[in-house]
């Protein structure tokens, strides 16, 4: 039997967020949502990424140009997801935030994000030893 994989998202009142937490919820236990971030919440993003049950969650970064850059220190030792689009200009502060801190970083313009969504998690699974499957339907 296949491990649940924990997703912490950020920026969790958005449009996207939404449907992340649909596909989470219909994933048969194969994701659990263990935490999630708004800015809007008035909380911190330290604090809610520390608590125990959100210490191995991989993150769905779904924010906008200007908080993905001010939170990605924040990410240190972390598998993160993002579709954020718009900070590619500082592509190589990023890398250097993402070296740093040793996060595994994959991003990806919105117009593949659906397919790397399928295919990312099922890296992770894979790397943990987890079983993986991957699917595109059209």
């Amino acid at each position: 039997m296949s491990k649940t994989i924990p997703i912490f998202l950020v920026g969790a009142a958005g449009k996207m967020a939404k449907i992340i937490k649909k596909q989470i919820e219909e994933s048969n236990g194969r994701f659990k949502l263990t935490g999630q971030f708004d800015i809007k919440d008035g909380t911190d993003l330290s604090v809610e990424l520390a608590r125990p049950e959100s210490s191995d969650a991989v993150i769905f970064d779904f924010t906008n140009a200007a908080a993905f850059l001010e939170n990605l220190s924040k990410y240190a030792a972390r598998d993160v997801i993002t579709g954020t689009t718009g900070w590619y200009d500082s592509i190589d502060s990023v890398r250097d935030i993402v070296k740093k801190n040793n996060i595994k970083l994959m991003y990806a313009g919105n117009f593949s994000l659906g397919l790397n969504m399928i295919f990312y998690p099922a890296v992770l699974a894979a790397i943990r030893g987890l079983d993986a499957l991957g699917n595109d339907k059209h």
